[in-house]
């Protein structure tokens, strides 16, 4: 008979074992029972036991098959998308979206709008249009999963510091009191889309840096494949790294990176330097506006990317110095920088940076980053709930 010890570790073994095939299904939707049993080394008796657990609950389906010469054929495994919906907010510094998530990570962008800058009034515009859509407060009432432009706190429920919107201490389980909240760091969601979906960081422990820049600059780290948060539940906020004993940070401090290289800036230092507005209604529209306008060979944008190209190899070098990762992957608006400009980067950084972390890969991600704060938030949700499943 066990005692009590070995019946808790025999049902976290067995939670671990659900959680890992969960994932495997996840990351390869149409995956077979005999694959999952490959990878994960789990024997094919011990997954058919789980894949049949949660195909009675209905978190996982089997659809299509696989024809095999040598054998049986395999059928293809999902998760089940019905399963469970969520709502997903991007929160940005001048605009938001709203998206309904599904189990298998896939979402529906439901809605664009202005960011309020004052944190009562913007929640409270929330949850009007959460009381005023069903579909939305269907989904609300599982799960509503937001990613902050800024530093959370260990509950995940409080925006400690949002500096670009100047938003201190704000707990949002109390401004939408009747759901379940979620919040998570932009950055931490981005690189979290960026390894799940891509399958050279998936395919085995990774250690990168993902540097998200908008208007303000974020990092999220992953090390030994895990992403890393830190003791405080702030780690990645790259921006905030001083380099300089020049301009003003939203932070309250002087010679914040993101304050020379966030997209922001680097409008304003064109427009200043041209003497004329931009076109665009958005430092987004702006930002990209100035990288066709250096491709097209405008002086002014060459003056400003090439100091542009200093600062960002001046942090990056840092960053590369103190993490030694093998990739450093440029995301957000930085995925527009001219490909001349990220080469002048490379070459900065490789001739600054300490020998042994002369292998430092700089690339721009692949993901599409219009909605790759949603993706990273409806993975998170789906890990989520399947740990709901579980009772874990």
């Amino acid at each position: 008979m066990k005692n009590k010890s070995e019946f808790i570790n025999s049902r976290v073994m067995k939670n671990t074992n659900k959680l890992k095939v969960l994932e495997l299904i996840r990351i390869e939707p149409g995956i077979t029972r005999s694959l999952i049993s490959s990878i994960s080394g789990l024997n094919i008796s011990t997954v058919s036991k789980i894949i049949n657990d949660l195909i009675r609950r209905k978190a996982v389906v089997e659809k299509g098959i696989i024809h095999s010469r040598l054998g049986r054929h395999s059928k293809k495994l999902f998760l089940n998308k019905d399963f469970a919906k969520f709502l997903v907010l991007d929160l940005g510094v001048n605009s938001s979206t709203f998206a309904i998530g599904y189990f298998d990570t896939t979402f529906e962008t439901i809605e664009e709008f202005e960011t309020i800058k004052e944190p009562e009034k913007f929640f409270e515009m929330l949850n009007q249009k959460i009381k005023n859509d069903l579909v939305l407060e269907s989904a609300a009432n599982t799960l509503t999963i937001m990613g902050i432009p800024g530093m959370v706190n260990y509950t995940h429920q409080k925006i400690l510091f949002a500096p670009n919107l100047r938003w201190n201490d704000i707990d949002v389980s109390k401004l939408l009191p009747l759901h379940k909240i979620y919040l998570e760091n932009d950055s931490n969601l981005a690189v979290i889309a960026e390894q799940f979906q891509n399958t050279d960081k998936r395919s085995k422990p990774a250690d990168f840096l993902y540097m998200f820049i908008r208007e303000g600059i974020g990092g999220g780290i992953i090390t030994n494949g895990t992403l890393y948060k830190g003791a405080f539940n702030s780690a990645g906020e790259i921006g905030h790294m001083k380099i300089s004993d020049e301009n003003d940070c939203f932070c309250g401090r002087t010679g914040c990176w993101e304050t020379f290289i966030s997209i922001s800036r680097v409008a304003d230092e064109y427009e200043k330097l041209r003497g004329e507005k931009l076109k665009g209604n958005t430092s987004y529209e702006k930002f990209r506006n100035i990288c066709r306008l250096y491709e097209k060979g405008d002086e002014f944008a060459k003056k400003i990317f090439e100091k542009f190209a200093d600062k960002l190899a001046e942090g990056i070098t840092n960053l590369v110095n103190i993490l030694s990762p093998e990739s450093i992957i440029i995301g957000g608006e930085g995925v527009f920088i001219p490909d001349e400009i990220l080469n002048l980067v490379r070459g900065k950084v490789k001739s600054s940076v300490l020998w042994v972390n002369n292998g430092i890969n700089i690339i721009k991600s692949s993901l599409d980053q219009t909605n790759v704060i949603v993706k990273g938030a409806a993975i998170t949700a789906s890990r989520i709930i399947s740990k709901e499943i579980l009772g874990i």
